[in-house]
């Protein structure tokens, strides 16, 4: 299984250039959300791709 930091490892040589990689395997809960992401959240439909948007959201919060 790759981890974060064999992943950026691997894009630094490939790409020769550092990139921050950051994977979440738990979504974001929701009332951590500000109201703008409730909003898009509220129009995603199919249920694993709110998953998936929600642990991208995790990822961003973590990086910043």
């Amino acid at each position: 299984m790759i981890n974060e930091a064999s992943f950026a490892n691997a894009l630094l040589e490939t790409f020769s250039l550092p990139i921050v990689v950051c994977f979440e395997s738990q979504p974001l809960p929701e009332e951590k959300l500000t109201g703008a992401e409730r909003e898009h959240l509220a129009k995603l439909a199919a249920p694993a791709r709110r998953e998936s948007w929600l642990r991208g959201r995790a990822a961003l919060k973590r990086l910043l």
